[in-house]
């Protein structure tokens, strides 16, 4: 039986060692996500081994199996998973416990400070704070650094609206969407145009782009809620109560975090508007 001609020897780069974090990072980061990580990975290990045989395809196998189980497991279930900012997870949350704005010249985390992505979360953390004027500088920052980023033009226009310039912050939100029509957060994007229409008072556009965004994302709870405000505040009560109920009952722990408190980055005035036209809408509270 002939043995399948071993692979050429390739030329290896020299490359400095990694960190033990980045190596920790690269885990799930070279292949992907963790789904189709096997796929690659087993195609990858197949080449460098050269000759396929079964005690080949048993260790590859094996070596997956066990990579699979303790990033889950270790990384995961152990490290990622108790990783939070006060309760909140994923990535702008996070980067803001690196304090990048403070961080030392010429530092890992100084080096942050270039990256218009990283910039942009930080402004999305910096308004969820509240703080609007650092927001605002630090997305203008990624817009400088990026002019064509959607997500920065989203954040940028979150941040206006928010701020108490709903019409500027419309405008960078309909630039955000022309940029990138497909843009995961689209869904809140739209909803953020039609928000921004109620903060201005004009309640008819609101309730169009509302319903917009609902023929679009049915299944997004956030928007039935302005919705509901909308109608109740242009006297359409009946059609605003059947919009309210459908809002609680799709998301009542949603309902209950944006209205029987005021989060951070709504501003007072913005609270009270909303309330008053879920009031009109038959709410009780």
């Amino acid at each position: 039986m002939e043995r399948t001609p071993e692979a050429p020897a390739r030329h290896r780069n020299v490359v400095r060692p990694l960190p033990t974090a980045a190596a920790l990072t690269a885990l799930d980061v070279v292949y992907g996500d963790i789904g189709t990580s096997a796929l690659y990975g087993f195609k990858q290990a197949a080449d460098a081994a050269g000759t396929i045989s079964p005690e080949t395809t048993m260790g590859i196998v094996s070596v997956i199996l066990w990579s699979l189980v303790l990033i889950v497991s270790f990384k995961y279930a152990i490290l990622i998973m108790r990783a939070d900012n006060p309760g909140e997870g994923g990535i702008v949350a996070l980067l803001a416990l690196l304090d990048v704005r403070r961080a030392p010249r010429g530092s890992w985390r100084a080096s942050l400070m270039h990256d218009a992505e990283a910039r942009t979360y930080l402004a999305e953390e910096l308004m969820r704070r509240g703080d609007y004027g650092a927001a605002l500088a630090e997305v203008e920052m990624a817009l400088a650094i990026s002019p064509n980023l959607a997500n920065a033009y989203g954040v940028l226009g979150a941040v206006l609206m928010w701020s108490g310039h709903p019409a500027k912050g419309r405008d960078a939100l309909e630039k955000s969407i022309r940029l990138d029509p497909r843009n995961p957060n689209m869904a809140m994007r739209l909803l953020d145009i039609a928000v921004s229409f109620y903060l201005s008072g004009e309640y008819d556009s609101a309730v169009e782009a509302s319903q917009r965004a609902i023929r679009a994302y049915p299944d997004f709870s956030n928007t039935y809620r302005w919705l509901a405000a909308a109608l109740g505040q242009i006297g359409r009560t009946q059609e605003a109560k059947e919009i309210l109920k459908k809002a609680i009952a799709m998301a009542p722990a949603s309902f209950d975090m944006f209205v029987r408190r005021r989060v951070p980055w709504h501003r007072p005035e913005d609270y009270a508007h909303h309330l008053e036209g879920l009031r009109k809408a038959g709410w009780e509270g």
